[in-house]
This record gives structure tokens, sequence and C-alpha cells, in this order.
């Protein structure tokens, strides 16, 4: 890198709205800089013309910010920043550093850079980090890490990921819901099957048992020795047929309630009450039963009141246990499940205001990547559109946005140099205009179809005093529209002098007669920097009084040298040099008579 000594450590200031500009070559060779330029550098004109940009870097500035400047330009986008310059005797300028390419036929074909006055506090950030940047030589010009990554990443990325998230939030929300409706469905199961239906076959169970021993003591009212065998119209068969079948339906309800996946206490209390229901039914009631059918009535009411009774009871208290352990199981269920309810009730709450948080942050970040930027821009092109050139834009972005953005900087850049040379073309033409009008000499400037555009007041003055003679051979001539009307009405033949104006190519002399006066004319093509004809510029000297004189010179000339030194010339209308000649040469001739 070039380093640029000695350097004084003297601070030299922008004047307020003054801007710094330059154009270079796409090699960082200057073609153009403006007088603020000259004037703050130190250089001359003829010293930066030709000479490497960097003729103005100051040894403070680190390599990395320069690195960034034509990896970002060469790339085509614009660079901002600020730049410490040094001058030519050692002072340094802080500048606000807008560069940009210039572009010809969509190729870059050179830079251009236009600087502003930074204020106190720009100053002061890029000293401190500008320090730290010379001070560590690894650390990078750009932050990195997640910003850097946010900050390029395009808005299409963006999207989808802004997208994706809500989509996965949705997935998340409706897994959860769809398990938590499995969840009650399956709780809602449990209750039915270990709740309900294993009440229900308990307590049937235990209406059949109880049955049972009701029937035991029916049939032993069949008893012939009794008196109350009469009172039964049927065989005792139908009271022990009741007691197989209910224990068919006893036998049924235990194998489904032991097919149940119980809970281990339901299971071990269901599993005390088979094994009390067969103690019954194998030590009281079959003993009683088969007593009965052997006809062993006494016997049989014996079995029933010692044995099957007392079994009855214990069965029954082993059967209520079951019961009472299925509601209370079915009550830890019905609390699982509200509980169970309450907690997807929780999630789900929970998931809605992760969704809604979700997209108010997705909302929040769409509008700082895309619809402020956008505002930015808009109110950007409001203040270029009334004439201000130096808003900020913020082009530390790359993504779409930032693209755009990009292309703002670049054309505000460039737009603001456009009419700051457009305002010093013009005053220049301004200039020489305002010295046209000051000059006696008639000046007129056409276009290339030889359209009057400019006649300096000289002319205008002429064509006003001429306009009743010049009438006589242009009738349609009038001095208040001389500008805009066709050079070629002067001429006998207007189209082959127009002609001839569009082929100039070099400087042309004529004589020509408009309105009874003399003109000599002096005709020159305009052509701009590239080489293209503009139009062309013509000075009209009046020679009438000239052309006048000229031939009484050379009558009196000629009387003279045949002899006659009687005649003079007339000095009557007659001013400056034609009065000094017409008196000189009348005082010759006066002598050369005598």
């Amino acid at each position: 890198m070039r380093v640029n000594m000695p350097v004084t450590g003297v601070e030299r200031h922008m004047r307020e709205g003054e801007t710094i500009v330059s154009t270079t070559d796409t090699r960082g060779v200057i073609t153009h800089v403006n007088d603020a330029f000259v004037a703050i550098s130190g250089f001359s004109r003829e010293e930066l013309l030709g000479a490497p940009q960097n003729i103005v870097r100051h040894p403070d500035m680190p390599a990395a910010a320069f690195k960034d400047l034509w990896d970002t330009i060469q790339a085509g986008r614009p660079w901002v920043g600020m730049v410490k310059n040094r001058c030519k005797n050692g002072d340094h300028y802080w500048v606000e550093a807008h560069v940009t390419a210039i572009r010809q036929s969509g190729q870059i074909s050179g830079f251009l850079s236009v600087r502003r006055k930074p204020s106190l506090e720009q100053v002061s950030q890029a000293e401190a980090r500008y320090k730290i940047l010379r001070e560590s030589q690894n650390k990078g010009f750009h932050p990195s890490g997640f910003r850097a990554w946010f900050n390029n990443a395009n808005v299409r990325l963006r999207l989808l990921s802004t997208l994706g998230v809500m989509i996965l939030i949705a997935m998340v929300m409706g897994a959860s819901n769809l398990y938590g409706l499995r969840a009650s469905q399956q709780n809602l199961e449990l209750i039915q099957a270990h709740g309900v239906m294993a009440q229900l076959h308990a307590n049937r169970v235990r209406g059949l048992l109880s049955e049972n021993l009701a029937q035991v003591a029916l049939a032993l009212q069949h008893n012939p020795q009794g008196g109350t065998v009469a009172l039964h119209k049927h065989d005792v068969s139908v009271h022990l047929d009741k007691i197989n079948t209910n224990a068919a339906e006893i036998t049924k309800s235990l194998e489904y309630l032991r097919a149940l996946d119980l809970s281990p206490v339901l299971k071990e209390k269901l599993e005390a009450t088979v094994a009390a229901r067969n103690n019954f039914g194998r030590d009281g009631l079959m003993p009683a039963v088969q007593a009965i059918r052997d006809e062993f009535y006494e016997s049989a009411a014996g079995t029933l009141v010692n044995q099957a009774v007392p079994l009855y009871q214990e069965l029954d208290q082993v059967t209520q246990a079951f019961v009472d352990a299925a509601v209370a199981h079915g009550e830890e269920l019905i609390s699982r499940s509200e509980a169970g309810n309450r907690n997807q009730l929780v999630l789900s709450g929970a998931l809605i205001l992760l969704a809604l948080g979700a997209a108010i942050i997705a909302g929040t970040v769409l509008m700082r990547v895309i619809l402020r930027p956008l505002d930015v821009a808009k109110s950007v092109f409001y203040r270029i559109a009334e004439g201000k050139y130096d808003n900020p834009i913020s082009i530390d972005r790359h993504d779409e946005v930032g693209q755009v953005l990009e292309g703002l900087e670049s054309m505000q850049t460039k737009l603001g140099f456009d009419v700051a040379e457009a305002k010093r073309v013009a005053d220049e033409n301004l200039r020489i205009r305002q010295a046209l009008d000051s000059v006696s000499t008639n000046v007129r400037i056409a276009d290339n179809d030889g359209r009057v555009f400019y006649a300096n007041k000289a002319l205008l003055a002429t064509l006003r005093r001429t306009e009743t003679a010049i009438r006589k051979s242009i009738p349609s001539f009038s001095a208040e529209r001389f500008i805009g009307s066709s050079i070629g009405a002067f001429y006998p033949d207007p189209q082959a002098a127009l002609n001839r104006l569009a082929n100039l190519r070099e400087t042309a002399r004529s004589e020509i007669v408009i309105g009874e006066r003399l003109y000599a004319l002096t005709s020159n093509p305009i052509f701009n920097d590239a080489g293209e004809r503009l139009g062309s510029v013509g000075e009209w000297r009046d020679r009438t009084d000239e052309a006048a004189t000229e031939k009484e010179i050379a009558d009196l000339v000629g009387a003279a040298a045949a002899g006659d030194f009687s005649q003079r010339l007339d000095v009557a209308g007659k001013d400056g040099f034609f009065l000094q000649l017409a008196t000189g040469i009348n005082k010759l001739v006066e002598t050369s008579e005598r």
C-alpha cells in the first residue's frame, strides 16, 4: 500500500455545502477533478490529472477500508464510507465519500467519487474504528456473525424462513391437539372400561350371587315336609336351573373383567373376588344345590345357613371392595383426564401465544427489511425531486431491497454530480453569453439544422435597425422572431446554404448583403468533447461603410493617378478610423494638388 509522508497532524475542513468531485478510470487513475478538490488537496490540477487516486491517501487509513472500497465498486455496487485524505503539505481532511461506478453500454468504464463534509461525530467514530482496524490486521472491515448473515440473506430466504416457522408452529399445535384428543379418548376408554364397565359387571356379579342365594332359599320351600310347597306351581328345577344360568353369567362377567387391562390394585381385588366366588360356589352354594337335588332339604338348609351365607357375606365384602376400588380408579382417571385437558389447554394457549409472538416478530422483521427501506427510498426519491442529492442511504445489506438501495445511492451520487456539472457548465455558458452580449460584433449561434437559438444584443439591435430594409428582400422577416428562425432565409438558395453549414468542418468566410447592408460572415462549426457536431457560430461584421469608403478611396486614387487632384473624400457620417483615414487622405491630395 502506498504510504504518503510526511504528515503534519493539521486538519483542514471542507466548507458547508461544498462537494469534492473526481473521476477515475477502472485502474484508479484520476481523469477529472473539480475546483474544490484542487483547493483543499493543495495539488495543482496538472499534478492530479493522470495521477493515481491514492496520491491523497493518508497513512492512517487502514488497508482493509480500501480493500473493501475496491472490492465493492469493482463488483458494480456503490460504496459509502469515511476517508481521511492527505494534503500535499501533509495536512489532512476528512470526507464522507460516496463512490459509484460509471457505466457505458452496460460496462464499467470508470468510477465517480463525490465527497461531502462529515459531522464531528462521524469523524470521531471513524477515528476510533480505524484505529482498531490498524491495530488488529486480521479484523474485517464489516461485522460478521448473525448480523452479517441477516443483512446478506435475501428476502426470499427470509420469507421462506418466516413461513417455515409459522408452518412448524402450526404443525406442533396440530400435533399437540391431536395428541390431546387421543389422550382424552384413551382416558374416556379407560374410564368406560375401568370405571363404568368394571362397576357394572362387579355389581352384576353381586346381584347374581345374591339372587342365587335367594333361589336356594326358594328351592328349600319345595320341601314336601314343609307347609310352603303348595305355594309353588312349578318344579324345584326352575330355581336350580336359574342358579346354573346365573353362575354362567357370573363366570362370563368375571372373565370379561379379567380380560381388561386393569390396574394392579384392581387386578388384586378382582382375583380376590374370583377366589371368594370359587370358595362360595364350592363350599357353600353347590353343596346346598346338590342336597336339594338329592331332596335332602334339611341338610341343604343347614348348608345354606352355616356355609353359604357366611361365604356369601365374605364374597360380598370382597366384591364391594373391588367395586369401591373401581370407583376410586374411575375418579382417578377422571381427575387425570381433567388434568390432561388442563395441560392441553395450557399448551394450546402457549402455542397460540408463540404463534402470535412469531407473527409479530415476523411482521416486525418484514417491516424492517422491506417496508421501512421502501419508505426511506420513497422519501429519498421525493428529496431528489426537490433537488437534494445528499440524502443518507444505508447500503449495509445486500439482499434484493439492499440492491435497490444501492442502485438508489448510485443514482443519487451520479445525479448530484451531473447536476453540479450541469450547473458549472451553465455558469460557464452564462459567462460566455454575458461576454457575447457585451461585445459590439454581431454573433449568432444555430443548431445542426440551421435554426438560430442565440443572437447577441449587438446583432438583435442591428436587425431591428435594418428590419424595414431586410423586409424588402425577405417580406416575412421579423427581428423579434429571428431567434428560432432558419438562418438559410438570408441566402438566395436557403437549402444550399444550410447544406454548406451542415457540412462545415473549419472556418469559412464570405460576404452577403442583408437589408442593403454588406456583411462579412465568419462561420465556424461547434463540436463537443466527444467530437459530436452541435451546430455553428457565425459572426456578422457590417462592412457597408467600410466598403463604401474603400470605393471612394479607389476612385480618388484613380483620379489622382490620372492627374485630377480635385476630388475629396466625404467625411460626413464617418467616425473613428474611417474619419481619420478620410481626413488624412484629403490632406495628402490637397498637398499633392498644391
